[in-house]
């Protein structure tokens, strides 16, 4: 009920998430046999037992969830299991959010379960795209600078992968929230004062 007065945003923010957010897709996503996502979540819990490795994901799933709901709360438009050619649509937004699983085992990031080369990422971006991309939860040392090259005049940023991934999602959500409350502020203040405030 409390969202319905959550105030809005006044730039406009896609979210793009490829990450398992419900039991459903995590297991559509894990029976494919071709997500590397599921096989890290397999090294991190140490089994390969499906079954245990959704009870060790699912807190991070609702957390997905709740922090993409509120996103959407505030006027973010949230496209969930997105494929490359929900991308084309980067380039009329200010700020673009994109939370995906890259691969530390190859050069891919994975959409839908299935992996695709880096450079096809990239070029999925249109080239006219001038935005914030925040590459939440897919950071490489070479992968902004890729996109960087195809969009040079858009700002991208990231965190690095060792950072947790509900950690990331917590710093998104009240970056927004600072953002939503305070319109004067660009993407990248509202997320130093979401830091400072740490």
């Amino acid at each position: 009920m409390f969202g319905l007065f959550k105030k809005k945003l006044h730039n406009k923010v896609l979210v793009l998430s490829a990450l398992p957010d419900n039991e459903e897709t995590f297991y559509q996503i894990a029976n494919s046999h071709t997500s590397d996502f599921v096989k890290s979540l397999s090294d991190l819990y140490n089994t390969t037992d499906l079954d245990s490795i959704w009870k060790s994901y699912k807190k991070t799933a609702e957390d997905i969830r709740n922090t993409l709901t509120s996103l959407r709360q505030r006027g973010a438009v949230v496209i969930s299991q997105f494929s490359t050619s929900d991308m084309q649509i980067m380039a009329d937004y200010d700020v673009v959010v994109i939370i995906a699983h890259h691969s530390d085992r190859s050069d891919e990031i994975e959409l839908g379960g299935g992996c695709i080369r880096t450079i096809d990422f990239v070029h999925s971006i249109p080239e006219q795209t001038k935005a914030v991309v925040d590459m939440t939860s897919c950071y490489s040392d070479y992968l902004i600078p890729r996109i960087k090259g195809r969009i040079p005049y858009s700002r991208i940023i990231g965190i690095d992968v060792a950072t947790s991934l509900p950690f990331r999602l917590f710093l998104l959500g009240k970056t927004i929230e600072v953002l939503a409350n305070d319109s004067s502020l660009s993407y990248l203040d509202a997320l130093k004062k979401t830091l400072a405030a740490l």
